[in-house]
């Protein structure tokens, strides 16, 4: 004869419970996703001293100092579709315009990068390529969640040049 082993209804609510946890972590991680565009990656701010990307004009009545721009980078999604998301914003955090586009790793990146492919930590500052609206900036990282766009001729040449060529690395 067989034994029977009973848990009065524990190995039930464990399933349950178990269940209810994967299904939580499944209902956080999409809700923190856009579904398009993927997760968020990193967020950025323009730097108080750059000036504002070509993309955002500066609206009536208001200076640079009364505006930011924030700068979001998101995981690869599974379409084809822009991966850099740019808000300008007032002094209240009320945002006033944003621009989507898609970033590329800049040429000089290449240069930079070690023996396994990533970068060491005193490699920076770190540059990328962001078109958006037909217009194309060139974005240096220093370290820390601060950015700036610069205006080096070098670096404009470089990366307009390597969009010409049609390359878009998503690697450095």
């Amino acid at each position: 004869m067989t034994e029977r082993y009973t848990t009065h209804g524990t190995l039930p609510r464990r399933q349950a419970w178990t269940r209810f946890k994967w299904l939580l972590f499944a209902v956080v991680l999409f809700a923190s996703c856009n579904p398009l565009r993927g997760c968020p990656e990193s967020d950025f701010t323009l730097s108080p001293d750059s000036r504002l990307p070509k993309w955002f004009s500066l609206p009536p009545g208001k200076s640079r100092k009364d505006v930011d721009v924030t700068l979001t980078y998101y995981s690869a999604a599974l379409l084809d579709i822009d991966d850099v998301v740019m808000t300008l914003v007032d002094t209240r955090g009320w945002s006033l315009a944003t621009a989507t586009g898609r970033v590329c790793w800049h040429p000089a990146m290449h240069e930079k990068t070690n023996h396994l492919g990533g970068f060491d930590p005193d490699s920076y500052p770190h540059y990328v390529i962001v078109t958006a609206n037909g217009v194309t900036e060139v974005i240096e990282h220093s370290h820390g969640p601060v950015f700036r766009v610069t205006d080096d001729p070098i670096l404009v040449s470089q990366a307009k040049d390597s969009l010409s060529r049609g390359e878009c690395r998503q690697n450095p």
